[in-house]
């Protein structure tokens, strides 16, 4: 079944492209989004400051794709390509990324806790912020969140590695200077 879409900006609502592309009837609003999304990409459509929350683009092969201050609240990356992708001040939070390629990109992947928690560091306008489980956070508030509830344990002290490892990781690939 053909079915248009159409990408808004997250801050005004207007739209930014309307696309077409095939889609089962059944199809959920996060897998219609997810496909306006690729067919958006495929047209070399930048997709800054949109508003593609929830989007499932599973597998989606997103190379150099410009998220810049997208909003992909609670959007599925699972084993996409990211490579290259502009994720400069683009809301992270509860983005799933196993699996992801997201090499080159401002979000860089520090490592996976013992738990099971991937640790992720993301360079905004605003500092550095760190995405852990389902916490997405400034470093400073991560430092403290894991000094308070995790003082003596393993997972704090893993968390708190990560943390150095971190800021370490942006200062070593020059992330600070886009901060300024």
């Amino acid at each position: 079944m053909m079915t248009e879409y159409t990408i808004r900006n997250r801050w005004t609502g207007s739209p930014i492209c309307t696309v077409a592309f095939d889609c089962h009837k059944t199809a959920s609003e996060a897998e219609k989004l997810g496909l306006a999304v690729k067919a958006a990409y495929a047209r070399g459509i930048s997709l800054k400051h949109a508003c593609l929350r929830y989007a499932s683009l599973r597998s989606a092969y997103l190379r150099n794709v410009d998220f810049t201050c997208a909003d992909l609240y609670s959007a599925s990356f699972h084993d996409a390509n990211l490579l290259g992708a502009k994720l400069h001040n683009a809301d992270i939070r509860d983005v799933r990324l196993k699996g992801a390629n997201i090499g080159y990109t401002s979000v860089i992947r520090i490592g996976e806790r013992s738990d099971g928690y991937t640790f992720y560091v993301q360079t905004r306008e605003d500092g550095i912020w760190i995405k852990a489980g389902c916490r997405y956070f400034p470093i400073t508030e991560a430092g403290e969140h894991w000094r308070r509830t995790r003082p003596k344990d393993l997972l704090g002290k893993e968390s708190l590695i990560f943390l150095e490892t971190a800021r370490k990781l942006v200062g070593a690939r020059g992330l600070l200077k886009e901060l300024k």
